[in-house]
């Protein structure tokens, strides 16, 4: 029974990204740099729920699942939320209770996506319609990855990763396989080491993705020249994947995940199970497309 105090709960899910291909072209004088990538939402999530009461208060993060390590105050639910107690004069308290599933510093987008996702719940339940472009401005100010999640899909994302183009389903019949590493990798310290001469010609994954066949080969990951040499095992967990009827197999972002697409079932499942031999934590997941 619904507390009459909570005048809101929602329960909503929110889903990891992989990065398929990711062609860093230069360093803008923003500190950012200049990318172009074809993202897909994939079905690995968080579970998020969301409590706002009638009464006057502040807002409480609660956790459980995998550890997010870091304050109350710098959780991207927590921003989101504080953001728009400002922005509309707020005053209900709000409760986020999040289930961690998502690896931290995996390169799957996890707080990201947990940002987008409260943002969504928020504007739709208390009402606040707010225009694509308000959204698209408060999700930027807490990263460039944060835009992609608000409708998903598989999108071709470049500039700094917020200019967003959708792409037709093309991944809708295939199977992609996320292994985690043991380790996280830090994007910061992954962007401040890349070696590739800058800048560079752009990719046009795009157009790439709109050919009857995609030729995989086509499409590479720059964080990989500087990640394999530092981490050996992400190659070796690459090679894994591609012996094992891989379509295509890669670092997601900056990694630590590395993922395989693959076209038939029996193929996924039995990488995962030669996986699990190898002492690695996967799971199989499906793209969505909503």
């Amino acid at each position: 029974m619904l507390n009459k105090d909570i005048i809101v709960q929602s329960e909503i899910i929110s889903n990891a990204k992989v990065n398929i291909g990711l062609n860093i072209s230069a360093k803008l004088d923003n500190n950012y740099h200049k990318i172009e990538t074809l993202i897909q939402e994939v079905s690995l999530s968080d579970e998020i729920s969301i409590k706002i009461y009638q009464r006057r208060g502040n807002i409480k993060i609660l956790q459980e699942g995998i550890n997010i390590e870091c304050a109350e105050e710098q959780n991207t639910c927590y921003v989101i939320a504080n953001f728009l107690k400002k922005k509309f004069n707020l005053k209900n308290k709000i409760t986020i209770k999040i289930k961690k599933n998502i690896p931290i510093g995996s390169g799957l987008g996890g707080g990201s996506s947990n940002a987008a996702a409260t943002l969504r719940c928020l504007d739709e339940n208390l009402q606040l319609c707010m225009s694509k472009i308000e959204k698209n401005k408060m999700c930027t100010s807490i990263g460039m990855d944060v835009p992609f999640f608000l409708d998903g899909g598989l999108q071709f994302a470049e500039n700094m990763g917020e200019k967003l183009k959708p792409i037709s389903s093309i991944f809708r019949k295939h199977f992609f396989l996320l292994v985690f590493p043991r380790f996280g990798i830090s994007t910061s310290w992954a962007y401040n080491h890349i070696n590739k001469r800058l800048p560079s010609k752009k990719k046009l994954y795009n157009l790439l993705a709109l050919k009857e066949t995609i030729n995989f080969d086509l499409f590479g990951n720059d964080f990989e020249t500087i990640v394999i040499p530092r981490y050996p095992e992400i190659g070796e967990i690459k090679k894994l994947l591609l012996s094992s009827n891989a379509l295509f197999s890669s670092l997601s972002g900056s990694g630590s995940t590395v993922f395989g697409i693959f076209k038939n079932f029996d193929d996924v499942l039995k990488a995962s199970e030669l996986l699990k031999q190898k002492k690695y934590h996967s799971t199989i997941a499906h793209p969505v497309y909503r």
